[in-house]
């Protein structure tokens, strides 16, 4: 059965609140005054409201039944943390390890992809060297090659120059054979016979000579060429033609000037040098003769061309092949090293002495010089003879 409680206000609040109605007093400021409350006895027979007050002996159970709930909770927490593998079942703690082992795995595969990033990248750094130092050296490369063209270029002016100073001359035909030049001049011009020269060869020569002190950086070799037809020898005296004359022969005939056409050749060479230093004073460090005799011709019909005298101009200090030229540097500024020794003279070396031959001896008084042995005996025969029974020795 269910309880209804019905809440009854107490009597004497039901009094104060008639008495409030019917009494009002006023205050001599115009302000109502209530009057005071009158303090009610207690009753034992009136009903009272339950108290909503929290006594302390309830509120103490209360604290500690939460305080076992929290205690029961933690506790089946750990319970249950320490129960946990044994009540597992086999399958999941297998699935468990699968999983782990699998987790390894795709570490070890995470590892080794790294360690082959690292190594492709340090080979992709050694290629990036690599590359670098073939740039490098392409680099270089291109740079010697444009410093070879611009000596190539300053050598093509130079060359240029020096050919048009010498065919201002006109003394002959210049052609450019390499880095050289070759000013050839035909023996008729400069030679009367042998290697005498005439007049108008030393004209010729003289405006050579211009034009080579004017081109002071380069050295002069004179070439020396002749045709394939030997010297000319000079004629034989030709015999009376009377018999009865007796006028005395006349002298044999001289020796021939130049033997071969190397002579010849070495001759007229050597000729236009002296030329050059005795009456135009031009260097001798810058002069050189060479003979090619008939061995170097220019024409194989023409013999006219092939008598002719070369001048040949080349860098001063020409580099040998050894040498390259240095890179900024055309082969006119490159220097020929020279050697002291081949500069400072020597004093001639003293043949050594033949040794003093012993005069021989005479032979003493009363005693006979050894006689020769006959032809076709031999002193082994004579020996082998004396020791034969019958000739002893007297």
């Amino acid at each position: 059965m269910l309880r209804t409680r019905v809440a009854v206000a107490p009597r004497w609040a039901t009094e104060y609140d008639h008495a409030m109605s019917k009494k009002r007093e006023m205050s001599e400021s115009g302000m109502l005054v209530y009057p005071k409350l009158p303090v009610p006895t207690k009753r034992g027979s009136e009903p009272r409201l339950p108290s909503h007050s929290n006594p302390v002996g309830s509120g103490g159970r209360g604290r500690l039944a939460f305080f076992m709930l929290l205690l029961g909770l933690a506790g089946g927490a750990a319970g249950g943390f320490v129960l946990r593998p044994m009540l597992f079942d086999g399958g999941e703690l297998a699935e468990t390890k699968n999983e782990l082992a699998k987790e390894k795995l795709a570490t070890a595969e995470a590892m080794q992809n790294l360690a082959k990033e690292k190594e492709a990248s340090k080979k992709l750094d050694e290629q990036r060297e690599l590359l670098d130092k073939q740039l490098e050296a392409a680099k270089q490369a291109q740079d010697m090659i444009a410093d070879k063209d611009a000596a190539s270029a300053k050598t093509k002016g130079d060359l240029d120059g020096a050919k048009k100073k010498l065919e201002g001359t006109g003394a002959g035909t210049v052609t450019v054979e390499g880095n050289e030049l070759h000013l050839a001049i035909a023996d008729s011009k400069l030679f009367k016979s042998g290697d005498e020269l005439s007049a108008g060869g030393q004209k010729v020569l003289d405006k050579v000579a211009g034009a080579l002190k004017e081109l002071g950086d380069k050295q002069i070799a004179v070439h020396g060429h002749t045709d394939d037809q030997p010297p000319p020898k000079p004629a034989a005296p030709k015999p009376p033609k009377n018999k009865k004359d007796k006028t005395p022969p006349p002298p044999p005939a001289a020796e021939p000037e130049f033997a071969t056409n190397w002579e010849l050749s070495s001759g007229r060479a050597l000729a236009v040098v002296h030329y050059f230093q005795d009456t135009h004073k031009i260097e001798a460090t810058r002069l050189s003769a060479s003979a090619f005799s008939q061995y170097h011709p220019a024409s194989k019909t023409n013999k006219a061309a092939n008598r002719r005298i070369e001048i040949v101009l080349t860098g001063k200090g020409w580099p040998k092949a050894s040498e390259p030229v240095p890179p900024g540097q055309s082969v006119f500024d490159h220097p020929r090293p020279v050697k002291d020794d081949l500069m400072t003279p020597t004093a001639p070396k003293e043949a050594p002495k033949p040794p003093a031959k012993e005069a021989p001896k005479a032979p003493a008084k009363g005693s006979s010089a050894p006689k020769e042995p006959a032809k076709g005996s031999s002193p082994k025969s004579d020996a082998n003879d004396l020791l034969k029974p019958g000739k002893a020795k007297k």
